[in-house]
């Protein structure tokens, strides 16, 4: 499934995030809930070689649909960021479809904390001279350090507003978020707020003055075909 992300400063979509989802038995089961069991069956590699292969077809056929612009982001594992191919893997999903690099944003999250994300900068400095833009997501949810966001070549910085809600209400800190914004503006990082779901929420973050954002406010995942339908009537 794909799930679009929405530029604040013109109400456009112009990138959307691949979503793993397994069906079984009837059931829709998330990444949460199944990736333990393939990173201990040593799958994650096979899967993310999967997934690419199945986004980069996917480009391809809404190309032929006039989407020729859309981006898709792809979430990366640990284990993805450890392979030292991890560049060709992605580079021959991207040929067979005859797509440039620039198609691709490449998502992975903070959790692993530091000194791993350290001993990648290498790899992710090849994949950026490379074309590809990067992405750091569940931001304030992990381990970054200032430093991370400093040094490494991130374009955009994906803020999981559950980690500033705050108080009973369960209500998003607005002076965390002005901070956050003011960071991300200093560092001269997009920062997409993720997990909007209300119009309340929605007002917050335009008036914070975010990049963008993603969730049940502009849409839930979609199925692929579904997707150029969505766009171009939220364009019309």
């Amino acid at each position: 499934e794909y799930q679009p992300q929405l530029l604040l400063k013109d109400n456009s979509i112009r990138l959307c995030e691949a979503q793993l989802l397994w069906r079984h038995q009837g059931q829709a089961l998330r990444p949460v809930q199944f990736m333990p069991l393939v990173e201990k069956q040593r799958l994650s590699l096979k899967l993310t070689d999967w997934m690419l292969a199945e986004v980069a077809s996917q480009i391809k056929a809404w190309d032929k649909k006039g989407l020729n612009w859309l981006k898709v982001s792809v979430n990366l594992s640990l284990l993805d960021l450890q392979d030292p191919k991890l560049a060709q893997r992605i580079c021959a999903a991207l040929a067979r479809h005859e797509l440039k690099p620039e198609r691709l944003v490449l998502e992975f999250t903070d959790q692993f904390g530091i000194r791993d994300m350290a001993s990648m900068g290498a790899m992710l400095h090849d994949l950026c001279e490379r074309g590809f833009s990067l992405a750091l997501g569940h931001f304030g949810r992990g381990l970054s350090a200032l430093s991370m966001l400093r040094d490494l070549p991130i374009d955009l910085l994906k803020l999981d507003l559950a980690a500033i809600k705050t108080g009973p209400s369960g209500k998003p800190n607005g002076q965390l978020l002005n901070a956050l914004v003011a960071l991300a503006s200093s560092l001269e990082l997009r920062l997409l707020v993720d997990g909007v779901n209300s119009a309340e929420e929605l007002q917050l973050i335009t008036e914070a003055g975010c990049h963008g954002y993603q969730g049940d406010c502009c849409s839930p995942p979609l199925a692929s075909r579904a997707l150029p339908k969505f766009i171009r009537h939220w364009h019309s």
